[in-house]
């Protein structure tokens, strides 16, 4: 279509069909909203957004990511410097992989993620998307993050997987993470989880707000040291949610649909009460909740959970049971 850009990665070289768009050696900057298709590979490159004039062009920049394999070496992979918005839209059929370096960025790229965004950035498609970060965080945006579809694979291997620093929406799509550090994190707002599918396992905290962690539908799996941490509150009105960690229980908790808080205690078999194998405990008919790796409290929350219901609880490695009741501790 004669509105569309087309940029052709080869390697360590760039090639432009279109407006907007210039490629200087590995690098190429997109200058204005449009769209923008994007192709092929690059050993050590970097996708730029540069508007000069937000005010101005208040137009989204759609960046169609159709089976691209890049690594940011020494700088992000993808950068977002200035846009009133961007999109990275996710190309049906296609696997996407963005790779960091080895070595922590710097200079101008000090602390900057693999895919870095300073204005708005939305993620979106029926696609796939790989993210492998080693020594950077993976996802990083200074205003608002925003998941609206595709699948999302991130692994880092020291890192936090994604940081929103105004919020973090996961409103569809399948975000699935294995991160050392925090796995999804907003440093000044909230984290809000509307819908999809999330599957955290992280070495610190599953999911972490500054402000409020609200999960209104969806399907969220949280496994980590600390599984959902919030400075104001955790409110849960919907979806289903399995919060599992190894340091501390979630407190703060509103939920207006059923929720368990479990504590799993010391016996003669389990001397650092923790249970050794991530195994998965199913709750009478209603859900099984299947944790990501080895925890001490659980968080459960469905809406076919009832208040005043007795239920049974199935170590489904073993077989044992326990049972619970409605106010029991």
């Amino acid at each position: 279509a004669e509105d569309i850009t087309y940029i052709h990665l080869n390697g360590s070289s760039i090639t432009v069909d279109g407006t907007n768009a210039v490629a200087d050696g590995s690098k190429v900057t997109i200058s204005a909203s449009g769209t923008y298709y994007v192709d092929g590979s690059l050993t050590d490159g970097q996708i730029v957004v540069s508007v000069a004039d937000e005010t101005a062009d208040t137009g989204t920049v759609k960046i169609f990511l159709n089976g691209v394999n890049i690594t940011g070496t020494s700088q992000p992979a993808i950068y977002i410097e200035n846009a009133e918005n961007t999109s990275l839209n996710l190309v049906s059929g296609k696997t996407n992989v963005i790779n960091g370096g080895t070595a922590a960025y710097a200079g101008d790229y000090l602390e900057c993620a693999v895919i870095h965004a300073k204005d708005d950035m939305t993620i979106k498609g029926s696609g796939t998307l790989e993210v492998n970060a080693p020594v950077q965080h993976a996802i990083h945006c200074n205003n608002d993050i925003k998941f609206n579809g595709g699948t999302v694979n991130i692994i880092t291997e020291t890192e936090d997987a994604v940081r929103g620093k105004s919020s973090v929406t996961v409103k569809d799509g399948i975000l699935n993470i294995e991160a050392e550090g925090d796995g999804i994190k907003s440093s000044k707002g909230d984290v809000a989880i509307e819908g999809g599918i999330v599957l955290i396992k992280a070495g610190n905290d599953a999911i972490q707000a500054e402000t409020t962690i609200d999960i209104s539908g969806g399907n969220v799996t949280a496994s980590g040291d600390r599984g959902l941490t919030a400075v104001t509150g955790i409110n849960i009105t919907g979806g289903t949610v399995v919060a599992t960690a190894t340091d501390n229980q979630a407190t703060l908790i509103n939920a207006t649909q059923g929720a368990m808080l479990l504590n799993c205690i010391d016996d003669t078999s389990n001397t650092d009460g923790c249970w050794k194998k991530a195994n998965a405990i199913s709750i009478s008919d209603s859900i099984t909740a299947k944790p990501l790796k080895k925890f001490k409290y659980v968080l459960i929350s469905d809406a076919t959970i009832k208040n005043g219901t007795t239920y049974t609880l199935t170590n489904e490695s073993n077989g044992s049971t326990v049972t619970h009741t409605s106010g029991a501790s």
